[in-house]
């Protein structure tokens, strides 16, 4: 039997295309034991990139919400030219200072960024779940992400929902 992407990973958007900044959904781990997020970003003619971080709570509606640590991001930078064609799918590690990392501001080009998350990342001991992508002060940008939630505590529960506690 061929493996899929779907039987390995329960995949989850959490920010339509979006024009500027916009907050993602959370995603509950409760169920998992890991979490990519995939961030893709589209410049305009004259963007400013944008901020990323990452917030943790003990639910998905924000309760006790407070920064998650992370220190590195996975980026493919010139992903597509103007005529929309492929040009470049090798992601790259960059590290990441201070639990945040700027998109790149380089005009007419679309980028890709990975961001791995372990649920011991969070603070499981406060009994925190729950991981939102939060993105600001970019400017002339589209960005979009979808969350692959991945290694579930029941492999055969796949329809369990990640949005809801």
């Amino acid at each position: 039997m061929v493996q899929k992407l779907i039987d390995k990973a329960h995949p989850v958007a959490i920010l339509p295309p979006v024009a500027l900044t916009g907050t993602a959904q959370y995603v509950n781990m409760g169920k998992y034991s890991h979490l990519s997020i995939v961030l893709t970003v589209n410049n305009g003619a004259a963007p400013t990139g944008s901020d990323v971080s990452l917030l943790q709570a003990q639910d998905v509606s924000g309760t006790g919400a407070k920064a998650l640590a992370f220190t590195r991001v996975f980026r493919a930078l010139d992903v597509a030219n103007a005529d929309e064609t492929l040009e470049n799918d090798v992601l790259e590690e960059v590290t990441v200072a201070s639990d945040t990392f700027a998109t790149d501001a380089t005009a007419n080009q679309a980028g890709m960024y990975v961001i791995e998350i372990e649920a011991a990342d969070l603070d499981v001991n406060e009994g925190f779940t729950s991981v939102q992508l939060v993105n600001a002060n970019g400017a002339d940008i589209v960005l979009s992400a979808n969350a692959q939630m991945g290694n579930p505590s029941y492999p055969e529960r796949f329809e369990l929902s990640a949005i809801i506690d």
